[in-house]
């Protein structure tokens, strides 16, 4: 086991995943290089590329992506084919552009067409309210497969549950409850398809964006797992032997317990405001480029004012020199 470990993990948030593109800006000018890296959600996104490069290059490439994105871009609603009888012969050209528009819900003719529609909407496998195509294109030019083979360890985490409306309902609701644990994915173990399926399923939030299968089972956002065993991914980094972690959380939670790393140092990144709670659906979907600067930068600014990193970083570099190590043994020894 190595002397000295540092790992980095990156919470979910949605858009508010912003906000790790600034302190991994600053993480990068202080000489923090992370050995393993762990990511929920939009954290595993991020941290995709954080394995890939070197971080000062991953720093400077996550705020290209970020910075290009527009909520348009990310989020496109789910288009689904009209029934036939709605194409009318005496309108062919209506007909067409009428199918290049997402379908809207319009008012059923008869109960039996709205028990139709219903029976349709519930039994839909896939169902999700945005097309995954969006993030498909984003993940496909973020994420360089064959860097990240050969980058350093990643971990991503991703909820077991099930597929379709009343699956994605369900999985709200075992969110809510606490109940259920995210599962967490060694990345470079995976086949390629299988990386992308498992940073979509990561990012899938529910009802927004569609179940992911993987062997054999259906997985949704990791940000659904109990605190940590999902949405702030330290554990597999301490499996893997990390001795210390930078987290950056961005959700308003209580802060964590260092009982339960013993031996590990724990140092949390946290917004100095709300940017994030429970129920605020567009804090977590608002990717216009206001919001995303805005978030950058006070990302940039919390981690540039953390009284913690100078000296997590001073302790890291002791302890890498051997000299250094030896003396602060015998300093230790001494007191």
């Amino acid at each position: 086991m190595e002397k000295v470990k540092l790992g980095l993990a990156l919470s979910g948030g949605g858009a508010c995943g912003a906000y790790e593109v600034g302190a991994i800006k600053v993480l990068a000018k202080m000489g923090f290089e992370p050995r393993a890296v762990a990511g929920s959600s939009i954290g595993a996104l991020n941290g995709a590329v954080v394995s890939a490069f070197r971080i000062k290059k991953a720093a400077a490439r996550l705020e290209k992506i970020w910075l290009d994105l527009y909520t348009e871009k990310v989020l496109q609603p789910r288009q689904r084919p009209l029934p036939v009888k709605t194409v009318r012969p005496a309108g062919i050209r209506r007909g067409h552009l009428r199918l290049r528009r997402p379908a809207k819900i319009s008012p059923p003719e008869t109960t039996g067409d709205f028990f139709s529609s219903l029976r349709q909407l519930l039994t839909d496998k896939a169902f999700a309210i945005y097309d995954e195509t969006p993030l498909d294109n984003i993940i496909n030019s973020a994420i360089n497969l064959k860097r990240l083979y050969r980058g350093k360890e990643f971990y991503a985490s991703a909820f077991p549950g099930s597929q379709g409306l009343t699956g994605a309902v369900a999985d709200l609701f075992y969110w809510l409850l606490a109940r259920g644990k995210s599962e967490f994915f060694h990345i470079q173990s995976l086949s390629p398809d299988k990386i992308l399926t498992v940073l979509k399923a990561s990012a899938a939030v529910p009802l927004a964006f569609p179940a992911q299968q993987i062997n054999g089972r259906y997985y949704r956002d990791g940000s659904l797992g109990s605190r940590n065993r999902g949405n702030i991914p330290i554990e597999p980094l301490i499996a893997c032997g990390c001795t210390h972690i930078i987290a950056v959380i961005l959700e308003n939670s209580s802060r964590l317990d260092p009982k339960d790393w013993p031996g590990v140092k724990v140092v949390e990144i946290r917004p100095s405001k709300q940017i994030l709670q429970m129920g605020n659906i567009k804090a977590l979907f608002d990717f216009s480029p206001e919001r995303i600067a805005q978030l950058i930068t006070l990302g940039e600014k919390d981690t540039r004012g953390h009284k913690e990193l100078p000296q997590l970083k001073k302790e890291i570099s002791s302890l890498r020199n051997p000299w250094r190590r030896l003396t602060a043994t015998i300093r230790r020894k001494g007191k």
